[in-house]
Parts: structure tokens; sequence; C-alpha cells
């Protein structure tokens, strides 16, 4: 199984999603790892295929975004889903 570290905004849309409910709930891991030159606070996240290394800091940047839109779908009693194009590739 690979071991990945890479910022939230970088994983693909479904990862993203089941990752941001994981740690919403408080159900994921925490660890300190190298990341950009400097330890970082994230979480641990298993998929079938891969173990992610997210920084915490990354989940919040995004966190505003992903709060209103779960938000608006239970509104509306629908799911909700992200697009990769919501969410900017720059760090």
């Amino acid at each position: 199984m690979k071991k990945v570290i890479k910022a939230f905004k970088k994983l693909n849309t479904r990862v993203q999603n089941e990752l941001y409910l994981d740690y919403s709930e408080g159900e994921l891991e925490r660890t300190v790892f190298p990341y950009n030159g400097d330890l970082e606070e994230g979480v641990l996240f298993k998929t079938d295929d891969c173990i992610y290394l997210v920084p915490i800091s990354s989940i919040l940047e995004m966190k505003s975004s992903y709060k209103e839109k779960l938000e608006e779908g239970e509104e509306d009693g629908e799911s909700v889903e992200f697009d990769d194009d919501e969410i900017s590739d720059e760090e």
C-alpha cells in the first residue's frame, strides 16, 4: 500500500468528501510529519489502495466552503458533491 503526503485541496473529490466527513466526526488518527520543510500536524486517512497524510491546516483552509455546502445540501435534503473546479490546486 502506498503512502502519500498531500494537501487536502489536491485530493480527488471522492477522497475529499470522505476525508472531510471523517475529520468532522473526529474519526481520523492524528500525527506529526515533515511537510514543506517544517513539522506539520495532520491526519491519517486510509483508502483501499493508499494511506494519505493530510495537513490539518490544508483541511481548515477548505472547512468554511465545505461547511456551507453541507448545510445547503442538508436544507435541500440532497447529497452534496464537490467538483474539482471548485477547489484550486494553488498552494
